[in-house]
């Protein structure tokens, strides 16, 4: 079964379009990462600097391998430069018979 996040990315004040520029350039690398089944992005109608991932996953060791991948390569401390605090992720499960 899938392994679906949900990554809240909260910018600083202005800069959730500096965000959503650096992740159109990362995320095509991330789409091609295996296990990777779907990847979205969203920004939050009424606060638009704070940025919501939507990843589905083959597994959450798929996107665990991921996340790693990307702090060994310096990615995420230069993200993390346009955001007021930490993200937050929760794995969800889905329910297809409710």
């Amino acid at each position: 079964m899938t392994e679906t996040a949900h990554v809240l990315f909260p910018a600083q004040p202005g800069r959730g379009p500096e965000l959503l520029d650096w992740l159109r350039a990362k995320l095509p690398d991330t789409r091609a990462r295996p296990g990777c089944v779907d990847f979205q992005v969203f920004a939050i109608t009424d606060e638009p600097d704070n940025v919501v991932l939507w990843q589905t996953w083959d597994d959450r060791s798929h996107h665990q391998e991921y996340a790693q991948w990307r702090r060994d390569i310096g990615d995420l401390a230069e993200r993390d430069e346009m955001l007021t605090g930490p993200t937050t992720c929760i794995y969800l499960t889905a329910h297809p018979d409710v």
